[in-house]
């Protein structure tokens, strides 16, 4: 679900993603929803990287409550997108087909930094707890590639900001607290 963020003047964001490096050149893929504060207000809208081309989507506009799916593919073709479920509306990306999981590296899911247009990361705003459920990698549960995962969490100058928890039994669920901006 997606915070209510309550904004002051500083330029704050992250973006919930799920990510991987899924070609043979290394280049990343992600399906991921920025969620911030520019100017004092609130904005959230998603970001589709494929093959290492960015593109952001400004004017599907997200709002806090809304239920957001995140997806990633990397089998017959590769494949990003995110869904907003509360208000319907879907962006897409697709490359050509010829993609296997041997050419899969590394895949991340949680909360990535944003960084500003002098590619200085943000600082974090106060997100509250987000919620990550149903999360797979190539179809399996977290809980099932274990020898994959591991919970990162964000600092900054040594002060934590980001706390990621544990997965639960079904190993599909997770959430992430922010402690710090």
């Amino acid at each position: 679900m997606v915070p209510k963020l309550s904004c002051g003047s500083a330029d704050q964001a992250i973006a919930p993603s799920v990510s991987a490096f899924m070609d043979m050149a290394g280049r990343p893929s992600a399906a991921a929803l920025f969620i911030g504060c520019h100017g004092g207000n609130a904005h959230y809208w998603p970001e589709l990287v494929l093959n290492g081309s960015i593109k952001n989507y400004r004017t599907k506009t997200a709002h806090a409550g809304d239920t957001i799916v995140l997806r990633l593919a990397y089998h017959k073709r590769h494949w990003v997108s995110v869904t907003d479920e509360t208000h319907k509306f879907k962006v897409s990306r697709t490359s050509g087909g010829g993609y296997s999981s041997a050419a899969f590296e590394t895949a991340t899911l949680g909360d990535e930094g944003w960084a500003n247009s002098h590619h200085h990361l943000e600082g974090v705003p106060d997100i509250g707890t987000l919620t990550y459920s149903d999360a797979q990698i190539n179809g399996q549960p977290l809980g099932h590639v274990l020898f994959l995962s591991r919970a990162v969490n964000r600092t900054s100058a040594g002060k934590l900001q980001i706390k990621t928890g544990p997965l639960n039994s079904s190993g599909k669920v997770f959430r992430t607290y922010f402690k710090h901006s």
